[in-house]
């Protein structure tokens, strides 16, 4: 009767122990962040009125302020997958 409860916990400890190291994989990021990045709109030289001059401006600063936002998205990103990853 011994042996064979401790044959049963024999197999049964070394049951949950693995062999081959478990390998932890980085995940993948949000497609969100992997999106290229759109271009900022250079001003024709046949614009010449300070209102195109105005227009072209505010154009680029949103994109400039969208791409800052996601810029920031993907550092904060990054800094919390790696906490998670080092176990912190």
């Amino acid at each position: 009767m011994n042996t064979v409860l401790a044959s049963i916990m024999l197999v049964l400890i070394t049951g949950c122990s693995t062999i081959v190291p478990v390998k932890e994989t980085w995940p993948d990021a949000p497609t969100e962040l992997l999106t290229p990045a759109i271009n900022l709109t250079p001003l024709s030289a046949d614009k010449k009125e300070l209102s195109d001059l105005i227009e072209n401006a505010n154009n680029n600063f949103a994109q400039y302020y969208l791409l800052k936002d996601r810029f920031t998205a993907w550092q904060q990103w990054y800094k919390d997958q790696q906490k998670i990853y080092e176990g912190k």
